[in-house]
This record gives C-alpha cells, structure tokens and sequence, in this order.
C-alpha cells in the first residue's frame, strides 16, 4: 500500500475517532466557578463569606421515626401532565407528560421510588431526614395538601397547586415551631432526579442548569459523577435537563445554595435555605416547578429566564438563528421535515458563493494537475533520489499554472462551523419530537423501517445517503486517473468515505440525517452544473 494510501486510512480513522469529541468541545460551555461542600463548610466555620453551612452527608442524617403504614397514592390529572404523588415524604413520585409519548404511551419525565430524591422531598431539617415519613393528605380543587407534625416540635405544611394548562406546579411550604423556646431551623429540599433517558444519546446532554448571582452555572453529568457540586449565592432557579425535557425549580425567596449531586448515571438538584428562626410562629415558603419541554416560546413565557435552559454550546447564536428559520419555515410548511429541506435550502443558498469558489477551485486544480501529468512525472523520475528537490520544483510547477492545492479547503473550512451549529440545532431541537414526514415517525430517532428481531433495525435515510454520496463522488471526480495509485484513490473515495459517513449517521436522528442528504443533493446539482461549465486552461 503506497504511504498516500495509508495517510488517508489514518486520517480517516482518526477522523472517526474525534468525530464526537469534537461536537462535545462545541456544545461544552465554560466551566462555571464552582464551591466544593468542603470549601463552602469550612467559610461558615470561620465566619466567612455568605456561603451555606454544609452539615453531614445525607447517609449519615438520622431518619425520622414513623409508623410502617402503607403508602398511599393520589394520581392527579391535568391537560398537560399527570402527577403521582405519595404521602411518604409528601412528595411528587412521578410525572408523565400527555403531549409527548413513549412507545405509544405518556412520556414519564421522571420517575422515583427512592427517598431523598422524590421532588419535593425535606430532609436534612432539624437534624433529621423527613424524606421517609408519612403526611396526612387533604385535597382541595386544583390543589393537594401534606401534613406532618412532630410533637412538641414542629409542623410542616406541603401545598401543591395544579395548573390546567400550564407546565407549572406551586409548592407552598409551611413550617411552624411547635416549642415554646425559639428555634432555629433550615432544610433542603429536592427539587428533581433522575431525569428520563430515552435513548443512549440522552446521557451526554444531561446537565444541571442554576441561574444564580445573574449568571448561569451548568453542571454536566460528567463532572457531577458520585459527587455534590453547590453554588451558593442569590439562587433564582435551578434546572436538570436532557436533551429535550426540563425540571426546574425556581424559589420565591432568598436561600443559602443550589446542589446537583451525582447518582451514578443520574443526577438529583435542588436548593438549601438560609437558616430561620422560629417562636411559636409558621414561615412560609414559595416555589415553582416547571416541568415540561425545553420550548423557547413557552419558557420565555413564563417570564424567569428559563428559556436560558436552551443552550447550544460555543456555537449558541448560530444555533438560535438556525432554530427560528428553522420555525419560520414550519409556519410555511405546517411539517417539519419539509422544514429542515426548506432551511438546508436556505443554508446553501448563503454559502453558495463559498461552495461554488471551493468547487471550482478544487475542479480546476484537479483538471490543471491531470494535465501536468507528464510534467509531474518527469519531476518525479529526475529527482527521485532528492525529495527535498522535488518537492521544491513541484511548487514551482504549481505556482507556474497557477494551481493551489488549499484553494478549494478555506471555504469547506468557513462550512464547518455551520455544520456543528446545524448538529446541535437539530439534535436538541425538542420541535423534532414525534414530527413526521413521508415514512418517517419521529424525526428526533433513527428512521427504523424494519426491525431484525434480534439483531438491529433498518434506516433508511442513511442507506440512501449513502448512495446520493456515491453519486456526488463519482460526478466530482476529474474523470480517468492516469495512474493505478490514483484509480486506487478514486475508488476509495467514492466508496469508503460514503461507506464511512453512514456509519457515522446510522443511529443519529433522523432529521440530521435528512439535512445531510438534502445537502448532498443540493451539492450534488452543483458539482454537475460545475463539470458542465468549467473547464483548465493551460497558459
């Protein structure tokens, strides 16, 4: 194999190789300015800084004694979502959202049987873990109420309050000092876990959003392994994420810190309160919880930043105007995978001046160089014994006609910021979710026409992109390769690196798959129109 040859194998290889870590380094954003509990524990001792006081681990907290009596259960409906909730804890066990689906079934957001990490949970009050004790329930319209009293010792009121047709949950949280000395109390409470992963993709878009001191903190999944993050400060709202759902929990009067602890392959967030102090009197505490689509329209709506949840990484304002033409363009159509060929139209269009400089650039090069031929081989039989020299008079040939290798990279270089904007815009796009077109069910999954059973499923997309390449590579070649290394070349090109992309795009959705295609064949068009209408010459 001719080292050219193998260069290219290597290249490509490496190619897939960084071909993902090259999309995280654009979504990844800055790392935020994070206080360990270590660090924020030791500044309350000293009586430093504004920082919470961080007391023992949750394992270490004493749990509340109670009464083995069953658990009960109330299932509350709206337009929107259904809420389970369980009077152990007096917390929020799960949440399934009625527009989006799952196999055919309402989408469950999150899930959990756990203490500790039920929305809503209190633990770490007074000393104790309340996450597993039993609440008396009352139901009131639109509302459901938690009791829990300890004798002697204090009360605590959970209100949840129920909106029809919004994505939103109140939580009123009443504590009273049952003593008759002043006391002074703080809790933490959890305000989401374990957020659903619907597919292998969703685990690397998994983060802890918190909105504090103005600024927005976003914690991976990745940094949040087995370990607790706080961010102290003036917390607005903190929010867990996937690819395309939110919860976010946003309080309504100052705390101490927000929190996202890691759970193995999952994470639990909420926030910490300042500590108060109570006589015989109840303090009451407000919150909201969003929990639904990371839809920039509806979260704007609602008027706390919590569109600021859609983040697209480096790339954020390209992402943006991608996704409002992508919008503008379903106005137009009412389908969004005519949407996507409509805005893959529109991108071409914008970098057509680049594409057509860059094809033509390449085109001539390729016919000057096959022209050369005899030229080049004459350099190469006269200097074979002095690279250096040939390499030197090889340039000057170049030079000579006016051929640049590098002419045709530097506009497919521009493209490629573009092209990792339209990944993320797409791949995030909570839009795509359960939009169809043609054979096509969801245009966030693989379009599986057929399931091997057993085995794998057949997309179809891909297999055609495949081909469309195929084409593309065959109408872009400069025609008969003089000699057997360049047919080699040639017959590499247009089969492995088609061979190779479809690999890359199987398992990707559907809707990046279909601006690939769409693209190909827009370029397609131009490359034949290019072979038509150029031609080298020679001076």
């Amino acid at each position: 194999m001719k080292k050219e040859i193998l260069l290219f194998v290597v290249l490509t290889g490496v190619m897939l190789f960084f071909y993902p870590l090259i999309l995280r380094h654009f979504y990844t954003p800055p790392p935020p300015s994070i206080t360990s509990p270590q660090a924020t524990d030791k500044l309350s001792k000293e009586g430093k800084g504004n920082g919470p006081e961080i007391v023992a681990p949750l394992s270490s907290l004493p749990a509340e004694a109670h009464r083995e009596e069953p658990e009960e259960e109330i299932t509350y409906e709206t337009d929107l979502y259904d809420v389970v909730l369980t009077n152990r804890g007096g917390s929020i066990k799960e949440i399934r959202l009625k527009r989006y689906t799952d196999n055919g079934k309402p989408l469950i957001l999150v899930s959990n049987n756990l203490p500790k990490e039920r929305i809503s949970d209190i633990y770490e009050f007074d000393s104790a873990d309340l996450s597993g004790v039993l609440y008396k329930v009352q139901q009131e319209k639109d509302a459901i109420i938690y009791t829990y009293t300890k004798e002697g010792g204090f009360g605590i009121t959970k209100k949840f309050i129920f909106h029809k047709s919004k994505y939103i949950i109140e939580i009123q949280l009443s504590i009273q000092n049952l003593g008759t000395n002043a006391k002074e109390y703080k809790y933490r409470l959890t305000g989401g876990s374990r957020i659903n992963k619907l597919s292998h993709m969703d685990e690397g878009y998994i983060w802890v959003d918190t909105s504090v001191n103005g600024l927005i903190a976003r914690d991976s999944l990745g940094s949040l392994k087995n370990k607790e993050l706080t961010h102290p400060g003036s917390v607005d709202w903190v929010g867990l994420k996937n690819r395309h759902f939110s919860i976010i929990l946003k309080p309504f009067q100052p705390v101490g810190y927000s929190f996202a602890a890691g759970l193995n392959k999952d994470v639990s967030m909420g926030i910490g309160s300042i500590p108060f102090l109570l006589n015989g009197t109840a303090v009451e505490h407000k919150f909201l919880l969003y929990a639904g689509p990371n839809e920039r329209t509806g979260l704007k709506s609602y008027g706390y930043g919590f569109e600021k949840v859609v983040y697209f990484g480096k790339l954020d304002g390209i992402c943006k105007l991608l996704l409002y033409s992508l919008e503008f363009f379903h106005k137009i159509t009412t389908n969004y995978g005519a949407s996507i060929i409509l805005l893959t139209l529109a991108v071409n269009i914008i970098l057509f001046p680049l594409t057509w400089n860059s094809m033509k650039s390449m085109r001539d090069m390729q016919a000057k160089t096959q022209l050369l031929q005899p030229k080049l081989a004459k350099l190469k039989e006269q200097f074979k014994d002095d690279p250096q020299k040939l390499n030197k008079e090889t340039w000057e040939l170049y030079k000579k006609y006016k051929i640049n290798p590098l002419g045709g990279c530097l506009p497919s270089i521009l493209q490629i910021p573009v092209f990792f904007a339209l990944y993320q815009t797409l791949i995030k796009s909570v839009e795509l979710r359960g939009a169809r077109f043609l054979w096509i069910k969801d245009l966030s999954l693989p379009d599986a026409i057929y399931r091997i059973p057993n085995s794998f499923t057949v997309n179809l997309l891909p297999i055609l992109m495949i081909i469309m390449m195929i084409v593309q590579q065959r109408i872009s070649s400069t025609g008969v390769a003089v000699t057997e290394e360049q047919k080699l070349q040639q017959k590499m090109m247009t089969i492995f690196m088609p061979a190779m992309f479809g690999v890359m795009f199987y398992n990707l959705p559907s809707g990046l798959v279909l601006y690939w295609l769409s693209s190909t064949i827009i370029t397609t068009v131009e490359q034949y129109l290019i072979k038509k209408t150029s031609k080298a010459v020679i001076v």
